[in-house]
Order: C-alpha cells, then sequence, then structure tokens
C-alpha cells in the first residue's frame, strides 16, 4: 500500500497501516446533516499522525466527498420528509399495534419481524429482529421519529441518538403505563394527548381500579417446561391484580419472566393457574403438569390465547370480558 502525497509515492508497511486504521476508526462515524431536501451523511475526518504534514486541505476534501459517496448522499438515496404527515419507525410490534389501535397505524413506516397485528402491520417494511434493527435499513427510510421499548438494544438507541433522529421510548410494565405514556408519547410526537380513543381506555382503567381487593391467588405461565412465569413487574400480571389476583411469585425478586423448579411449584398453593395458548397441544401438558404439581388440590386452570395476551397493548382490555367470564367476576370496563 501507498500513500499520494504532493506527487510522492511514501511506501507504508503493514504495521503502519493498520495502526493508521486504528486511529481512523473511531472518527469513522456517520453525522446527520441537511442539504436543500436531501440528508447528507458525510465522514468525520481526523488528522492522522502518520505523514501528517503532508495531508493538506485538498485530501480532506476528497475524503469527505468520498464518505459522501459512500453513504448515497449524492444520488439522494435518503430524502428528507416534506409532507404534512409524521412518519414513524417503530421497533418492536407491540409499539406497532398500539399506534394502529390509536388510530395512528399509517405513520408507521416500518417496524421490527413480527409485527403482525393488526393484518395491516404485515405490509409495513421491517427493520430485521426486534433485539437487533438494522440501523442501514433506518437510513434508508424518510423518517421524522423513531420509538423504541426496551427490546431495543442500547447500541442502537445510542447511534440514532448521536446521528440526530427524533427518537422516544415507550416501556410498559403496566396498565396505567400503557395509558399514561401513551399519551405522553402523543404529546411529544403529535403535541396533544387529547386522542378519543386513549380517552376510553382511561375510562377502563379507572374502573378496573374500584375493583374490591385481591380476592384469589395465581401464577401465570408464559412457558411450561421449562417452567416460566410473569413476574410481578409483567403486564398481564398487573393486568389479572386489577380484576382481583394477588400474584403468588415473590414481589421482591423483581424478575419479569423468572424461570422456576418444579420443587417451588409443588411448594406454591394457588387458586388459579393462567397460561398462554398457542396450540391445542397446551392444554393436555398444563392438566398433566397440573396434576404433578398439585396432585391434592388442583388449582383451576384458565388458559389464556396469545393473540389476545401475549402483548403489552390495548388488545388484552378488548378480551377482559372473556377473562372475567373465567373468573365469574363483573365485566367492568364498558365496550371497547
Amino acid at each position: 500500500m501507498v500513500v499520494l502525497t504532493r506527487g510522492k509515492r511514501l511506501p507504508m508497511k503493514y504495521n503502519e497501516v493498520t495502526r493508521l486504521k486504528k486511529k481512523l476508526k473511531p472518527f469513522l462515524l456517520p453525522i446527520r446533516s441537511y442539504f436543500s431536501h436531501f440528508n447528507i451523511f458525510i465522514l468525520a475526518v481526523g488528522r492522522p499522525t502518520y505523514h501528517s504534514k503532508y495531508w493538506n486541505l485538498k485530501s480532506k476534501i476528497i475524503r469527505v466527498l468520498r464518505g459522501c459517496v459512500f453513504f448515497g448522499c449524492l444520488g439522494g438515496l435518503v430524502p428528507v420528509s416534506t409532507s404534512a404527515e409524521t412518519r414513524i419507525v417503530s421497533t418492536s410490534p407491540q409499539i406497532t399495534e398500539i399506534f394502529f389501535q390509536l388510530g395512528k397505524g399509517r405513520d408507521i413506516v416500518a417496524t421490527s419481524d413480527f409485527s403482525i397485528y393488526p393484518e395491516e402491520a404485515r405490509k409495513i417494511p421491517t427493520l430485521g429482529p426486534v433485539f437487533m434493527p438494522n440501523i442501514e435499513r433506518v437510513l434508508l427510510q424518510s423518517i421524522d421519529w423513531i420509538v423504541t421499548d426496551r427490546s431495543a438494544p442500547d447500541s442502537f438507541v445510542r447511534t440514532v441518538r448521536r446521528m440526530g433522529f427524533h427518537h422516544v421510548a415507550l416501556d410498559v410494565e403496566s396498565v396505567e403505563d400503557l395509558v399514561a405514556r401513551s399519551e405522553r408519547l402523543f404529546q411529544v410526537i403529535y403535541g396533544s394527548s387529547n386522542v378519543p380513543r386513549i380517552s376510553v381506555y382511561r375510562k377502563c382503567l379507572e374502573s378496573l381500579r374500584r375493583t374490591s381487593p385481591p380476592s384469589f391467588s395465581f401464577l401465570a405461565f408464559v412457558w411450561l417446561n421449562p417452567p416460566i412465569l410473569f413476574g410481578v413487574t409483567t403486564f398481564l400480571s398487573d393486568l389479572i391484580h386489577l380484576v382481583g389476583g394477588q400474584n403468588s411469585f415473590p414481589p421482591k425478586l423483581a424478575v419479569s419472566y423468572p424461570k422456576v423448579s418444579d420443587e417451588w411449584l409443588m411448594s406454591r398453593g394457588v387458586d388459579t393457574v393462567f397460561y398462554l395458548v398457542e396450540s391445542p397441544d397446551v392444554h393436555h401438558s398444563m392438566k398433566a403438569m397440573a396434576k404433578k404439581w398439585w396432585p391434592i388440590r388442583q388449582p383451576k386452570l384458565v388458559p389464556l390465547p396469545a393473540e389476545n395476551f401475549g402483548r403489552a397493548s390495548f388488545t388484552p382490555l378488548h378480551h377482559l370480558k372473556t377473562l372475567n367470564e373465567d373468573l365469574s367476576l363483573p365485566f367492568h370496563c364498558e365496550r371497547l
């Protein structure tokens, strides 16, 4: 490898090239800026120490232009949105579902894999896996906001913030979180939290709060083999608590989805057991496991369809009537 400097050819040894690359690596970060109606992504150029006296302004300009070509700014591949619509990237299926439920699904221009609720979400371009969004696909979108939850890796969040994208997080652990943080989200993005659908869900939450104190103990299973539970800090546990249940998993163990042993389950006497159902075989497995764990006093088994109760969105509230009928409890929410 040689370095061209003012007509001279200066040979560089392999270890010198490696050292130069290491020095330049921290500076190879895309910087977001705007020119006309295009996003310009350039490479921040640092002044190398090797043969630094030969590096002049002209060579730096050439390197900046190479960075622009690499990121496609000269070809206008990343146009800035000039329409009145708000363009949003969602990094999880439940965020996408929440936007559709609140009447803003048309603003989602990209989402993660497995965004299949509602049916319209299947048509939206994807960014890759939930836990590993593809930042290059984000750059190809003309967007105004990126909405993430705790499933998005910290490195992805730091990158989008460093690149200048508008970012907001929507983390949901309880029904109150879902309503309150959705209101805050709409206030940040749209400048108003006065959304008719949120008002309906707020009334439902207030009616649930008027429920009598917990009247039955329960465990809720995410998975049966190995047994994995819904912890106290999860959305489903909070929803069941609002209709009168008390999670038997110790609240001092702040684990969202704990894996427990057969011996621990045998030592726990509970009134009701909830379990997610993704296939008909789960019913037979749950009955067999219940006889094993609680041979003397078997609890009431309540199946929860995964498509209705498996996500921290407004969908479980729509199916709360079915849950209350299984528990012989009054229905506290108006029809959603």
